[in-house]
């Protein structure tokens, strides 16, 4: 990425969850992301999973610049990027390695947040989460095993909702404060300039995808041949209980108050991003 990480490339991250549409549209579309080692799981590619990572962190920038050399060796496109959705828990980590590398690259680097129905993120999340379960041999370990019951069966989204999310949310519990995306968003501004965090709402990437991919490329700065398309989710957030909700939502109504105040108040974003920006709908049930 710039200066240090990799020169003269303007880099970008992509924050989404459950639904990897506009990751999956810009890797096809030419974007240059992230050479697989051996013995690095395939993933690799589109989530570096460098700064969520202690492990892998602790190696330091050389260790992440090493994944994307080639985007430059290799005369591929100066336009670089790392999906790793987790990544938006740890702005200082990015604000740091980038720091290191020069001004030059910090100052590059552009950030792209969609930002979805946080009740309905949480069940995506569970139905990845029970997707695993279902795949593994070994139900007591995993990701998964918070939702797990005690006598070894999968709980419901209900369930997990009532007897886990709630605390953990409530508490703010580490892994379980991506939803709360006020507090999250007001630390990545306190670090880099507002015009480098482009905020889309995924009703807009999902409804009018021609409109969300005329904001990135803008964004970006680069237009693509290939169109960002129109599609059902991949995982299908219809049925969500109404008890769910009832459990859920008052837990990020706060946080949701605060992103739309926090947007609404800071005119400093990119021109292109949504003004207002919409408040989130409920159309699960």
């Amino acid at each position: 990425m710039g200066g240090g990480v990799c020169s003269c490339a303007r880099a970008f991250f992509l924050f989404e969850r459950g639904n990897c549409r506009v990751t999956d549209w810009l890797y096809e579309a030419g974007a240059c992301h992230a050479k697989v080692f051996v013995g690095e799981p395939a993933y690799y590619d589109k989530q570096v999973q460098f700064f969520d990572q202690d492990a892998r962190y602790k190696q330091g920038i050389k260790f992440y610049k090493k994944r994307f050399e080639h985007c430059l060796d290799e005369g591929q496109s100066s336009i670089i990027f790392d999906a790793t959705p987790n990544t938006i828990e740890f702005p200082q980590r990015v604000f740091d390695v980038y720091s290191q590398a020069s001004m030059d690259a910090k100052s590059r680097l552009k950030v792209i947040f969609v930002l979805r129905e946080p009740v309905e993120r949480e069940f995506l999340r569970y139905k990845m989460k029970a997707n695993d379960y279902n795949q593994s041999n070994d139900k007591k370990n995993g990701w998964f095993t918070d939702a797990v019951s005690k006598d070894g069966s999968l709980m419901s989204f209900e369930q997990y909702s009532s007897s886990v999310l709630r605390l953990y949310i409530k508490d703010k519990a580490k892994s379980y404060t991506t939803g709360l995306y006020a507090m999250l968003l007001k630390e990545w501004a306190k670090l880099f300039d507002r015009g480098q965090l482009l905020i889309l709402n995924y009703d807009e990437i999902r409804d009018s995808p021609h409109r969300a991919q005329w904001r990135i490329q803008k964004f970006i700065g680069t237009d693509f041949a290939l169109n960002l398309a129109e599609k059902d989710d991949a995982i299908s957030t219809e049925g969500i209980s109404e008890t769910a909700i009832k459990v859920l939502e008052p837990l990020f109504r706060k946080s949701n108050e605060e992103l739309y105040d926090f947007l609404s108040h800071n005119s400093t974003g990119p021109w292109m991003e949504q003004s207002p920006f919409p408040h989130f709908t409920q159309k699960a049930l």
